[in-house]
């Protein structure tokens, strides 16, 4: 009861992320697997020459992405969503015209900057500048706008695909963005929250807010990106180049797209668990258990061949890529405070990017020199449970954290 009265009282703000974040989805490596067929058709692309060519894309996003988070920072919430709604469009447009591989290149490099980059980026970084006392319960429910995109976005292009050409799905994108979803969003955003008095009590209790230059140099920063990255990176080989898994699975071309509503079901309870409990315990104490549950999902994956077991694989990865979503947020606001959490998140998004074009192009030259995918999900399994490791001991067993907000919960 207590959510729901949280809900009704933040709607507009919190509303507002969710939908930056859905539409952010666009540009998720989930979502653009999509159209991997039909890109590669029309530009005579193997598996691995569309993985590399899609990791440039996302390689310069990434970099881009290091210098413009701060935007987040210094412009008015408004002002830059509507930025990067129309930076959204322009990049639906880009692709849908693109004539050539290089110009398709340029529309990906956008599509994955405004994409999965700065539409995720600028409403994680207000939502967590603008709540305190129930930061977790915030980010838990605006996160849920990415993955109900992962979840629902799939079977909207599939299905759209056998209607018209991806060329028109890209267009007909650009428009609704430009006329529909601009207005909107300005709306949810028109003014920014003011904190409550719940906020205003924590508020001075946050004495440190450390800069980017400070988190650099912050041994602690590479174990935490450690945890959060594994998973996306792990995913997104697998999903890119989920046509290709199908195949060796034996299954269905439609299996893993029919089971993208598991994947959301399980992102969905993820963010609430997981955004909920952040807000009673560290953040990082809880970063290594969502680690263990995803080397099960891989495990899972990478030994059988059943449905019933890819389902269980996907819902628990659904778990775990909620509850890591979360908290990126919660857990960097922990160590480093929120005054200049658009510039930290920027350089997170930019290793985050890093990954989620790393993977698609390791795996598929993997693919190329005929590795399984299955080997690959047992590596992933492996690296994961190294990484549980070294999270629990540092942050589970270690009782002298140097956190930056001291009110946290212990």
């Amino acid at each position: 009861m207590d959510y729901l009265f949280f809900l009704i009282a933040n709607t507009r703000w919190l509303l507002g992320g969710l939908l930056l974040m859905f539409f952010g989805g666009l540009g998720f490596s989930t979502v653009l697997a999509q159209f991997s067929l039909v890109w590669r058709t029309d530009f005579a692309l193997s598996n691995g020459e569309f993985g590399v060519l899609y990791m440039a894309a996302t390689l310069l996003s990434a970099f881009t992405l290091n210098f413009t988070g701060r935007l987040a920072d210094i412009l008015a919430p408004r002002n830059a969503a509507l930025f990067c709604v129309s930076g959204m469009a322009l990049a639906a447009l880009c692709l849908s015209f693109s004539a050539n591989i290089y110009t398709f290149l340029f529309a990906l490099f956008l599509i994955r900057f405004f994409g999965q980059g700065m539409l995720t980026h600028l409403p994680l970084t207000a939502t967590t500048k603008w709540f305190s006392k129930e930061r977790g319960k915030a980010v838990g429910f605006v996160n849920l706008g990415a993955l109900l995109g992962e979840a629902v976005l799939p079977i909207v292009i599939i299905v759209s695909l056998s209607l018209f050409g991806w060329r028109e799905l890209w267009f007909f994108t650009a428009v609704f963005l430009l006329i529909v979803f601009a207005p909107t969003i300005y709306v949810c955003y028109y003014k920014g929250r003011v904190p409550s008095k719940l906020d205003l009590e924590l508020e001075p209790q946050q004495l440190v807010h450390k800069t980017k230059r400070d988190v650099i140099k912050d041994p602690y920063f590479y174990l935490i990106i450690s945890g959060l990255l594994i998973i996306p990176f792990g995913l997104g080989g697998m999903f890119f180049h989920q046509i290709v898994f199908m195949q060796e699975k034996g299954w269905a071309l439609t299996t893993i797209p029919a089971l993208m509503p598991v994947l959301g079901l399980g992102s969905f309870l993820g963010s609430i668990l997981l955004g909920s409990l952040s807000d009673r315990f560290l953040p990082s104490k809880l970063l290594s258990f969502t680690v263990l549950l995803f080397v099960i999902a891989m495990l899972l994956l990478g030994l059988s061949s059943s449905l019933w077991a890819a389902a269980a694989a996907i819902f628990l990865s659904g778990v775990a890529l909620g509850a890591e979503s979360t908290l990126s947020s919660t857990v960097l606001s922990q160590f480093y405070g929120t005054k200049h959490m658009g510039d930290i998140r920027g350089l997170f998004f930019s290793f985050y990017v890093f990954c989620s074009a790393a993977s698609p192009g390791i795996a598929g030259l993997l693919i190329d020199a005929g590795i399984t995918m299955a080997a690959m999900c047992l590596f992933i399994a492996l690296l994961s449970t190294l990484v549980f490791v070294a999270l629990f001991v540092q942050f589970n067993l270690r009782t002298n954290l140097p956190l930056a907000d001291q009110s946290a919960t212990k």
